[in-house]
């Protein structure tokens, strides 16, 4: 299970754990924003993790 939606994901604490340490203090994701592990962060800009 991916865990995809519209919205708010539910994601690993420690993923959050580490966009709070880089001042992203919004992680708000739409389902067309995960392409194939990537993710748009608050900034705009592509990055990687791990589900």
């Amino acid at each position: 299970m991916d865990g995809r939606k519209e919205g708010w994901m539910e994601i690993r604490q420690d993923i959050i754990q580490t966009y709070a340490e880089n001042c992203f203090a919004t992680i708000w994701w739409r389902d067309q924003d995960v392409r194939d592990g990537w993710l748009r962060d608050g900034s705009g800009r592509w990055t990687t993790t791990t589900f």
